[in-house]
């Protein structure tokens, strides 16, 4: 698919994961096109003084083509490695 669709759809799908406060903290980088997002709620995240642990604030790095970054993004079969996400629709 070419970037500009992929980039449309992963812009999608991260607009319809954001306010979900089941989503994970996420910064999803594509190496071969350089976009970035992030997913999660960081103002709903506890302070680090409470009994979750420091990391539950810190956002997952997943790494990828943009390809494998939106197919993640979608719930599709991915071979870049990040937390299980809600459905998007």
């Amino acid at each position: 698919m070419p970037a500009d669709l992929l980039r449309a759809l992963a812009a999608d799908a991260v607009a319809g994961l954001s306010g979900n406060a089941e989503v994970p903290l996420v910064t999803l980088t594509a190496a071969d096109t350089g976009d970035r997002f992030e997913l999660g709620m960081r103002e709903s995240c506890p302070p680090p003084a409470a009994t979750v642990p420091v990391t539950a604030t810190v956002p997952v790095p997943v790494h990828g083509e943009l390809a494998e970054v939106t197919a993640y993004l979608l719930g599709r079969p991915s071979v870049v490695a990040g937390p299980p996400l809600p459905g998007w629709l």
